[in-house]
C-alpha cells in the first residue's frame, strides 16, 4: 500500500467517526445542499483534519472598527433578526469543484440562519475602502448591497461571505470531500470524482 493510501485510509478512519454525528446533528443544513452544486466553506488556520466548534456570540473585528462592526451589527439585526457581525462564523459560497485542500467545509449543527449579498464578495471591502461617516449615513446599505436571507443555493456558488448563525459547527477538510459526498449521499453536482490507488 502507497504512503498516500495509507494516509488516505488512517484519515477515512478518523473522518468516519465523526460522519455519524455529522449525519444526525446536522440534517437541516445536509437537507439543504443534497443535490446542489455548493457547500460553505472557510479558510483557517487549524490543523485537525475534522473539529466541533463553537460560534462565537460576541466576535471582535479584527480590521474593521468597532464602531461600523457594532453599526452594521445593528442594522443586521434590525432586518434580519440576529447580529450577523457579532454571532455568526464567516463562511463563503464554495462550489464544489473548486474545494480546494485547504479549505475546510462548514456544517452547521441543527438549526442555522445565513446572511449574504449576491454583490459583495467580502464586507470589509467595503468598510475599509468608506469613511466610517459615510457608511453610517447610509441607512439603506443592506439594501444597496442587497443582503439577504434568501437564495441558499445561489449563496453557496456565489464565492462571496456567508455570515452563518448556529451555536456550533463542524469543520471538515476540503480535501475529503469526495468521501464525504458519498458518505452522507449529498449528490454534489459538479463535483470531480477520481479513485485513489
Amino acid at each position: 500500500m502507497s504512503r498516500l493510501k495509507r494516509y488516505i485510509v488512517e484519515e477515512e478512519g478518523i473522518l468516519s467517526k465523526y460522519l455519524t454525528l455529522i449525519e444526525k446533528e446536522c440534517q437541516p443544513y445536509i437537507k439543504a445542499i443534497r443535490g446542489g452544486k455548493g457547500l460553505f466553506a472557510r479558510v483557517t488556520s487549524e490543523k485537525s483534519t475534522i473539529l466541533k466548534k463553537k460560534v462565537r456570540t460576541d466576535r471582535r473585528p479584527l480590521d474593521t472598527s468597532v464602531k461600523i462592526h457594532k453599526w452594521f451589527d445593528r442594522i443586521f439585526e434590525k432586518k434580519f433578526g440576529w447580529k450577523a457581525r457579532s454571532n455568526a462564523i464567516f463562511c463563503y459560497g464554495r462550489p464544489a469543484d473548486e474545494v480546494a485542500l485547504y479549505d475546510f467545509l462548514v456544517f452547521p449543527i441543527d438549526k442555522f440562519k445565513y446572511v449574504w449579498s449576491p454583490n459583495i464578495f467580502d464586507l470589509y471591502n467595503i468598510t475599509a475602502s468608506q469613511p466610517d461617516d459615510y457608511i453610517e449615513s447610509n441607512d439603506d446599505v443592506l439594501e444597496t448591497y442587497k443582503y439577504t436571507d434568501k437564495g441558499l443555493k445561489k449563496a453557496l456558488v456565489s464565492g462571496n461571505e456567508i455570515m452563518v448563525n448556529c451555536k456550533e459547527v463542524y469543520l471538515v477538510r476540503g480535501h475529503f470531500l469526495q468521501y464525504i459526498d458519498e458518505k452522507l449521499n449529498l449528490k454534489l453536482q459538479g463535483l470531480r470524482r477520481t479513485k485513489i490507488g
